[in-house]
């Protein structure tokens, strides 16, 4: 007893604190998990034993909302901050029949993770993930602060060693919280209030966006002019709704090849799909049908067109 006693005390300390040994994970059951660090010499089947006792559990991911926000503290007060490089942090569950996905998104980088395994213990839930790209881990800790309000912590240490350690709110309770935006001359200097009055005052930011498109890839360029990222930025923010098939194919068609170094081409054209859900979902598809000649079905980014119509789908 005193043995198994100390282990539980191990363990505990474990979840509750960053420590340096090496992490050893395996299953207890088809619905028990246990993850340990330091134990290699130990008796396994009393740790399992152990573990198995302090309620340790299958977590259905379903029961937690799919869309997250990650807050700020500015003046005392948790607020939905978008920071004019960076753009905000997002959280996105998605699954399907044969598995499920965890996207950190909305700012200058997409970070895409398939979920292993989940469970649960006490009031904290552990994500069990891997980066899509690679079979390097990833893994996650969801704590609820406040669920009346769809607060939430989310947790995870990177491959370099920074963790993330913030608080994020469910999709459907943003309304609760101000958003602030960074003002773009933070950012940008007076190239920004430039290139925002050009935008202001243009009629149709559609043939702004279509002009910068065409040119970077017809030059097939990595990089792009601070003038034209700006632009593009700015004339992208200012679309509303759209319903002509031809404003979307070309807002998708930027989605997947305007990807200038740091530029966040895809979470600035992802927000102007979501205002108009319906029809970006059938321009999705009508693009994933009418591909161009030398687009492969397995090949990114157009092989990427069918997560981007799941994600739609799934938008709260």
């Amino acid at each position: 007893m005193r043995l198994i006693t100390t282990i539980i005390i191990l363990l505990n300390f474990f979840w509750s604190c960053n420590n340096e040994f090496e992490k050893e994970s395996f299953t207890a059951s088809a619905e028990k998990t246990v993850e340990y660090k330091g134990l290699k010499n130990r008796n396994k089947e009393k740790v399992l034993k152990a573990v198995t006792e302090t309620g340790t559990k299958h977590f259905d991911l379903s029961v937690i909302p799919k869309n997250w926000i990650q807050l700020t503290e500015i003046n005392k007060k948790l607020a939905i901050y978008n920071s004019c490089d960076a753009g905000n942090l997002l959280i996105t569950i998605s699954s399907n029949s044969k598995n499920q996905s965890l996207l950190l998104h909305g700012q200058q980088e997409n970070y895409d993770f398939s979920i292993l395994n989940s469970y649960g213990l006490k009031d904290t839930v552990f994500i069990e993930a891997k980066w899509k790209d690679s079979n390097e881990r990833q893994n996650f800790k969801f704590i609820w602060t406040d669920k009346e309000n769809g607060l939430a912590n989310w947790i995870t240490t990177f491959p370099s060693g920074s963790t993330s350690d913030n608080i994020f709110v469910t999709s459907g309770k943003k309304n609760n919280f101000t958003t602030v935006n960074q003002p773009c001359k933070e950012c940008w200097g007076e190239d920004c209030e430039e290139i925002e009055t050009e935008t202001q005052f243009t009629d149709d930011p559609i043939a702004s966006i279509r002009k910068i498109f065409d040119d970077y890839t017809k030059f097939q360029e990595s990089t792009d002019s601070q003038d034209n990222q700006l632009l593009m930025r700015t004339s992208l923010n200012s679309l509303t709704h759209l319903t002509k098939p031809k404003d979307l194919e070309i807002i998708i068609n930027v989605w997947l090849y305007y990807d200038p170094t740091d530029f966040p081409s895809r979470d600035l054209v992802y927000k102007v799909l979501k205002k108009s859900r319906p029809e970006s979902i059938a321009a999705v598809q009508n693009r994933i049908e009418n591909k161009i000649e030398w687009e492969r079905d397995g090949s990114a980014p157009y092989s990427e067109l069918g997560y981007l119509k799941e994600i739609l789908e799934q938008q709260q």
